[in-house]
């Protein structure tokens, strides 16, 4: 794995534990912050894994 792809995995789960901390009651998470926490793990199973299709 090369250092850019490093740093962009690091900055996926940067972005998980500051999208973890606007949790509202009970783990409720709104709309727009559950769309990009989705989009951060397809992006990161896609750079893992390669195309999940």
């Amino acid at each position: 794995m090369d250092s850019n792809t490093s740093e962009i995995l690091k900055s996926i789960e940067n972005t998980k534990k500051i999208i973890a901390k606007l949790q509202i009651d009970d783990g409720f998470l709104p709309a727009e912050y559950a769309i990009l926490d989705y989009q951060n793990d397809q992006l990161k199973e896609v750079i893992l894994n390669g195309n999940p299709l």
